[in-house]
């Protein structure tokens, strides 16, 4: 008995006690190629154009990035974004590539250019009002593109039910390229961009049902 009572108390030494938490489920492989500084248990879920639409109006609290993996803000910036998520305890972040939706079209009558109506749908239920133009959309020319609502990328928007509740949109401040080539985030510009996801997702928890 004693033998037994003390295998059991060794055994338990290696497999019943640990301090290391649960990492939990991993997350899309196929992502972590397209963003190399991703966890291998990210919370990022890719979703497809009509799954998008659906979660923009659906009632459920939803966290949602557009962007594309060969955008060089969108690769640096969405591992902190899976990162800032799992910190705060959000456990999903949808994934849309937004990529050839974001477009534009020319008018062959009149010359004027209008969004896609795809890109438009998503324009419609974020609100033109709450949307940045700081350049022009995919197949644009013109003064009048300047004009269209359209967002920058990498964006991440928090929404429910079709209102949009927050919003990070396009860089921090300041981190542009450098002859030709984006640098890394520098660490005030790291902790500026780490502030305003901890707000954004504060602002996600905080509207969920209690």
């Amino acid at each position: 008995m004693k033998r037994l009572l003390l295998l059991f108390f060794v055994g338990s030494l290696f497999f019943g006690c640990s301090d290391e938490p649960d990492p939990g489920t991993p997350g899309d492989e196929s992502l972590l190629e397209k963003y190399p500084g991703l966890d291998p248990y990210h919370i990022l879920h890719p979703i497809e154009y009509d799954e998008m639409l659906e979660i923009l109006e659906g009632p459920e609290v939803s966290v949602i990035y557009f962007g594309w993996s060969t955008c060089p803000w969108c690769e640096q910036y969405v591992p902190h974004f899976d990162v800032a998520g799992r910190d705060a305890g959000w456990d999903r972040i949808f994934k849309f590539n937004v990529r050839e939706t974001r477009q534009a079209v020319e008018d062959p009558d009149t010359g004027e250019y209008s969004l896609v109506p795809e890109f438009q749908a998503i324009v419609d239920i974020l609100g033109p009002e709450n949307l940045v133009t700081t350049n022009r959309p995919l197949g644009c020319e013109g003064d009048q593109c300047q004009e269209l609502p359209w967002f920058t990328v990498p964006s991440l928007f928090v929404i429910r039910d079709g209102e949009l509740l927050a919003a990070h949109i396009g860089a921090v401040p300041g981190h542009t390229r450098e002859d030709g080539t984006l640098p890394p985030l520098t660490e005030d510009q790291r902790a500026e961009l780490y502030q305003i996801l901890d707000d954004l997702f504060a602002v996600a928890l905080q509207a969920q049902p209690q």
